[in-house]
């Protein structure tokens, strides 16, 4: 945006008059039209001429000029200060020919640097963080590409981006952006900073970006304005600011209104609120102070409704209330990757928030690339996204709590979730305080109940309840899963003792086995099943049974008989599974194969529920080991030979779904590669085509190599097999990048 001749002299005008504290207006004086006069007194006065013509000829005219005026006073006995102010930096001739004249040749920036430095003023809050916009690991700036998403205005159609904010902002508008955690609000600042910074003189103000979180427990807008600017390096501005801030000359970006201060847990809603409003009675003294435009961003569950964010905050003018959307489209999360060198599509199952995919692009391109192909509730991925999400907590308490003791409240959560009747829990303030003592050893104080107030991944279940859940499907499943992990390492008897109401599903199942198979703690699992065969908890048996079925080619259940448990999966398609017995349970995914098992392994599964099983197409085909058992959905795919076959898939899908099908949903631990080297509906063999499936599936860790008496084995990793299942049952629907992948090879 370039500055009207208007604009630019009212900015010049407006800064004379703060910087003098006395009105600047045009008048004219002896018959000449001066664009400033101020006068400070009888026998004082200040001239500025303002120039958007930058030439030496129309500088040296209006030197002359002003000097005339000037000479003029003083021969009445007024002395005057006099500036020539130009769009543009003068030049050394410039200077030396006002200097002569005693005037000052001045550029806009130069002049209004003198009254307040708002150059330097940039220059060092561009370089320090805003808000939580940052690298997780290194703390600086967060400095990738924003891809931009548009804001909702709340009860309204009308959308926003950036620009519409800004513009907004510049009429003087009063702004408050919600979001949940990782949606992108303290990003958003820094857009709206980066983008108004340049533009003083066509708005008529400077914009000034404060990270809340620094001033907790401020009283009063000095406290709020002085400290930010003494953290900056600009002590020596802070009676200038004021200024500004009196005259509609700041326009105030507010990042975190919900990490300036902490609010109880354990009182009544009216107290809830009193100490809420009194957590922000500076951040209230602030935008009253100001009558310019003020962004105001914040967590939407600090708040029991909009009418209190309005009424804390001391909005009384119009307010527009905007919402951060939650996730990034499937088209911005294909840009952002794309910004990062991955031209990739998002997996299905990586959440879609902004800050997943912030921290997901600090990582190494190529390891990253590897787990963005990789299955559901990939292992790696969630220690990496838990890592960094609670150091980015613990910086909000300047490191006061760590990161570790973070992630325990987050997983004590998960373990309280489990008693609740809602998949996502339903935590109430005496639970959020219950898990902070388990993790932490003793009840929150101050800052604990700061944190408290802006748990990462938990957000408001109903405005008017101060009861939270989680707010990621997939969150839940990893913190429970850990939660799990640790109770089995610990040998916990506590746990046995629990009905859960909540049991893992394949997320976690997943995330549970990987995690119990990274820490070499397979026996840890037997141990707790035969020292707590008869526990209550059902739940938690059918999830350590489902861990072994994970992690162990073999597995001798010691004839174990779980009863009205939950199972999530179960996979019996080449494990040698023996003695284990499952009565009125509810399975969530059963995969077998007809001659995978026999009752000399004492294996049954008898008056049960599943909700999926694979390798099975219907209740007719089910093995003679389960018995009295409804099925809600049988696998489709065993029947699909013939489509594929008569299908235009193309010749390397084909292939891939040949070795897919040998490997994951065969009876054996494994297919040698002479087998797998046969080819595959309708497909002829082609020696340099699979062999190039297989070197990509190892490379993914989909399946790994060993020797066997006869030659190369491969050997499927069974925490894939739903990845798989689902490629074969998508089959030209899929979006998995391996089923993408295969489309481009060449047989034949």
């Amino acid at each position: 945006m370039t500055a009207t001749w208007k604009e630019l002299e009212n900015f010049v005008r407006s800064i004379a008059a703060l910087r003098y504290g006395q009105p600047c207006n045009a008048e004219h004086v002896n018959g000449v039209d001066v664009d400033g006069v101020i006068h400070l007194g009888i026998d004082e006065k200040v001239l500025v001429e303002i120039t958007e013509n930058i030439t030496l000829e129309k500088v040296r005219s209006d030197i002359i000029k002003i000097s005339s005026v000037r000479m003029g006073y003083l021969a009445t006995g007024v002395s005057c200060k006099a500036f020539v102010v130009m769009d543009g930096q003068p030049t050394p001739k410039m200077v030396e020919q006002g200097s002569a004249s005693r005037v000052s040749v001045l550029s806009v920036s130069q002049f209004a640097n003198e009254f307040f430095k708002y150059d330097a003023y940039v220059n060092l809050r561009a370089s320090q963080p805003f808000g939580s916009a940052v690298d997780s690991e290194t703390g600086e700036n967060d400095k990738r590409q924003y891809v931009g998403v548009e804001f909702s205005e709340k009860d309204s159609t009308r959308k926003y981006d950036v620009k519409g904010v800004c513009e907004a902002l510049g009429r003087g508008e009063r702004i408050v952006a919600v979001g949940d955690y990782g949606t992108g609000k303290s990003r958003l600042v820094r857009e709206v900073f980066q983008q108004l910074c340049s533009e003083p003189r066509e708005i008529g103000a400077y914009v000034i970006a404060i990270n809340l979180r620094d001033h907790w427990g401020s009283g009063n807008f000095l406290e709020i304005l002085g400290g930010h600017l003494q953290r900056i390096g600009l002590s020596g501005s802070v009676d200038n600011a004021i200024r500004l801030l009196k005259s509609r000359g700041l326009i105030l970006l507010l990042d975190g209104f919900d990490e300036i201060g902490a609010q109880s847990h354990d009182t009544q809603l009216i107290e809830r609120k009193a100490l809420r409003r009194h957590a922000l009675r500076g951040v209230r003294d602030l935008i009253n102070s100001s009558s310019a435009g003020i962004l105001v961003t914040g967590r939407s569950h600090y708040f029991d409704d909009d009418r209190e964010i309005i009424d804390a905050l001391g909005l009384v003018a119009r307010v527009t209330v905007l919402e951060v959307p939650p996730n990034f489209t499937k088209d911005q999360a294909r840009t952002y990757l794309r910004e990062l060198g991955l031209d990739i599509s998002p997996p299905t199952w990586l959440p879609m928030k902004p800050l997943v995919f912030q921290i997901a692009a600090e990582l190494d391109r190529s390891d990253l690339e590897k787990i963005l192909k990789a299955v559901t509730g990939t292992f790696e991925f969630w220690g990496l996204f838990l890592g960094a999400v609670t150091r980015r907590e613990s910086r909000g308490v300047q490191g006061s709590i760590s990161p570790d003791a973070i992630a325990q409240i987050l997983f004590e959560l998960g373990g309280i979730s489990r008693q609740s009747s809602e998949y996502l829990g339903r935590f109430s303030p005496t639970d959020i305080n219950e898990a902070y003592r388990l993790a932490i050893g003793s009840l929150p104080d101050a800052v604990g109940q700061q944190l408290l107030a802006r748990m990462c991944t938990l957000g408001r279940i109903e405005p008017e309840s101060p009861d939270r859940q989680f707010l990621d499907p997939n969150i839940a499943e990893v913190v429970r899963a850990e939660h799990l992990v640790s109770r089995i390492a610990a040998l916990d008897e506590s746990i046995t003792k629990a009905k859960w109401k909540i049991g893992l599903r394949m997320v976690g199942a997943a995330h549970a086995a990987a995690a119990i198979s990274s820490y070499d703690m397979v026996q840890f699992c037997h141990t707790v099943l035969n020292k707590f065969s008869t526990s209550a908890n059902t739940v938690m048996l059918g999830e350590v049974v489902s861990i072994l079925l994970f992690t162990e080619e073999h597995v001798d259940f010691k004839a174990l008989t779980l009863r009205h448990g939950a199972i999530p999966v179960m996979y019996l398609g080449a494990n040698k599974v023996r003695n284990l017995e499952v009565v009125s349970c509810e399975i969530g995914i059963l995969v077998v194969t007809l001659d995978s098992l026999s009752a000399s392994n004492h294996v049954y599964i008898r008056n049960s529920i599943v909700n999926y099983v694979g390798g099975v197409t219907s209740a007719a085909a089910l093995p003679d080991w389960i018995t009295g058992t409804d099925v809600f959905e049988y696998d489709q795919d065993v029947s699909n030979t013939a489509r594929i076959k008569a299908s235009d898939i193309p010749d390397g899908q084909k292939l891939l779904l040949s070795i897919i099908h040998k490997l994951f949903f065969q009876p054996g631990r494994g297919r040698e590669e002479a087998a797998l080297l046969k080819g595959g509906f309708g497909r002829k063999f082609d020696h340099r085509a699979v062999e190039e499936i297989l070197k990509k599936m190892m490379n993914e860790g989909l399946v790994e190599k060993f020797k066997g008496d006869d030659g190369d084995v491969y050997r499927p990793i069974r925490r894939h097999t739903e990845r798989m299942a689902r490629i074969k049952s998508e089959l030209a629907l899929s979006e998995d990048p391996l089923w993408a992948w295969a489309s481009t090879i060449r047989s034949g």
